[in-house]
This record gives C-alpha cells, sequence and structure tokens, in this order.
C-alpha cells in the first residue's frame, strides 16, 4: 500500500523537528524523524494495526493512529490503496485541530 504524507503531516513533522533541533540537539530532531518514519513504514502492509483513534469514531474512512516514543501520535486513514499521513500531534496537545477531517 503506497503511504502518502498530507501537507499538514509535513509541516508538523517539520515543526516539531525544527523545534527539537532548536531545544534539544540536531541529532535528537534527526533520531526523532527516523523513529516516526521507522513506525510509519509497517503500516503500508499492516494498515490496521493502529488503533481507532477515539476522538473520531464517527469519521468515515476510519482514522487510527499511532503512538511514536510515547509522546507523538501519528493520525492515518486508508482510501482505497493509498494509507493518507493526516497530521502529526504532540501527546501534550488537543487534538481539536482535527475535527475539520
Amino acid at each position: 500500500m503506497e503511504i502518502v504524507w498530507s501537507t499538514r503531516a509535513k509541516r508538523r513533522l517539520a515543526e516539531y523537528a525544527r523545534q527539537l533541533a532548536e531545544y534539544d540537539y540536531p541529532q535528537t530532531a534527526h533520531d526523532w524523524l527516523l523513529d516516526i518514519q521507522a513506525a510509519v513504514d509497517p503500516l503500508a502492509d499492516f494498515p490496521r494495526a493502529g488503533r481507532v483513534s477515539p476522538e473520531f469514531t464517527d469519521k468515515k474512512p476510519v482514522i487510527r493512529d499511532i503512538t511514536v516514543n510515547k509522546n507523538y501520535r501519528v493520525f492515518y486513514r486508508v482510501k482505497h490503496a493509498t494509507l493518507e499521513i493526516i497530521s502529526v500531534h504532540n501527546c501534550k496537545q488537543a487534538i481539536t485541530s482535527l475535527r475539520s477531517l
């Protein structure tokens, strides 16, 4: 299955990586990006591996998520033969910005 990153997901990923690089170390940001990629890659073969996101049980297609490093959630949905990464969120932040999906 093809994995496609939405514009929002790419933007959030870049924002978090930049913040990590600024407030921590560039290597931490690089490692974090590798962790995100390592968590997302298996979804191509196992798209139902993530849990159905409890905040979005009414959405069709179903929105799922995976947690990476205990602090970040990657939200995605499957449309036909494509897995779309919708967004990446810090677990400490409210998820209201996804309500419009």
